[in-house]
């Protein structure tokens, strides 16, 4: 039987060169030789200079990928960082182009974004190729994330702890998740990008946290002067707004809805506690809705448009009050003659008026009101 002899020399050399194929794929697949065409990938996919530490990618299960990092053009220092990813794609996924249904679970990723005092993006993001940005893509899990914005002239702002989904919808990509930072608290995340007009818009929201006057003048890109004229504490929420890219360029909102808090508007000297309403900053105006609340004894309301934008600050308000102590509610006002502040009672009233900051305060208006339980003169 010598042809039986040699069918089973054959298929024992077949299964030893099979079992040094895959022995060998799979160190091959788990060397330096796999991460450096993982760079090439990232090269070439997505216009970045791409530096990854290990790659293991198993014949027939997953890939795990470690310590990526991408950089600027000549840049030293990493603006994004990823300690782990994790794909159910193996290498006969790879070679079939079988990974748009895959998921992708991105552990530790760290993102860094430079600006100028100007609120223009420094940083040089990737530039995926035309078939990379409109093609089909796998979805992406994010844990642990975190991400820093350092902006010229402030402390760096860092969120961490963020978690979330990043999936493809039509031709554009959404990101939906949320932060649960030890500082800032824990927040909802919502954001788009358009591959197209290469807009991205992302929304952050928050139905409570506490802030403060230094905490708001933290904030990147808005006007550190806006926090100066109205001036916010105590439980508040918060949605903030930002916009990059696509024919509008930069742009910001930020919302704040106090819950009981206090709100001092430091122009017209008006302070109230226990206070409602919206205080909305956008792209340097601020606009003042049903601001109301407790104040000298009375209540208060005011709203208003404070404009950053042009040379000098313009301020338009109307505000009323009802029954508040009359010397209490002016002591901060400036300006007022002697003989007003010395008139005490309730004043219920309102008034319209227009104020002019530069390097003094200059105030036109009108108003109507009266003065109860006043002090009867003799």
């Amino acid at each position: 039987m010598r042809w039986k002899r040699w069918l089973r020399n054959v298929l024992i050399v077949v299964v030893l060169l099979l079992a040094v194929v895959l022995v060998g794929g799979h160190f091959l697949l788990r060397s330096a030789y796999a991460a450096r065409k993982a760079e090439s990938l990232l090269r070439e996919r997505l216009g970045a200079d791409a530096r990854i530490e290990h790659v293991a990618v198993d014949l027939f299960g997953s890939t795990t990928v470690r310590n990526v990092a991408l950089h600027e053009p000549e840049a030293t220092t990493p603006w994004l960082k990823l300690d782990q990813l994790t794909a159910n794609v193996s290498a006969l996924d790879l070679l079939r182009g079988a990974i748009n249904d895959a998921t992708i679970k991105v552990r530790g990723a760290h993102a860094r974004l430079h600006f100028d005092s100007g609120n223009r993006l420094l940083t040089a993001l990737p530039e995926p190729s035309s078939d990379t940005a409109q093609g089909s893509a796998p979805a992406v899990q994010l844990e642990e994330g975190e991400l820093t914005v350092d902006q010229d002239g402030r402390p760096p702002l860092t969120l961490s702890g963020v978690t979330g989904t990043l999936k493809q919808e039509g031709q554009g990509w959404h990101v939906e998740g949320d932060v649960k930072d030890p500082q800032w608290g824990d927040w909802d995340i919502r954001g788009d990008y358009d591959p197209v007009t290469k807009a991205a818009t992302m929304r952050l929201s928050t139905d409570r946290t506490d802030v403060t006057r230094k905490r708001l003048r933290s904030l990147p890109f808005v006007l550190p002067a806006i926090w100066d004229q109205v001036e916010v504490e105590g439980p508040t929420r918060v949605v903030l707004t930002l916009t990059l890219g696509g024919s509008k360029g930069f742009g910001y909102r930020v919302e704040v809805e106090p819950l009981g808090g206090r709100v001092f508007v430091h122009s017209i000297g008006l302070e109230a506690t226990e206070s409602a309403g919206t205080a909305v900053a956008e792209d340097g105006l601020v606009t003042l809705r049903k601001l109301k609340g407790k104040s000298a004894g009375g209540e208060v309301e005011a709203n208003g448009d404070l404009d950053f934008r042009p040379d000098p600050w313009k301020l338009d308000i109307r505000a009323s009050t009802r029954r508040v102590d009359l010397q209490t509610f002016t002591k901060t006002w400036p300006s007022l003659p002697e003989q007003i502040r010395k008139i005490s009672g309730k004043l219920t009233g309102s008034a319209k008026l227009m104020l002019t900051i530069s390097d003094h305060l200059s105030i036109d208006g009108e108003g109507e009101g009266r003065v109860d339980d006043a002090p009867s003169w003799t």
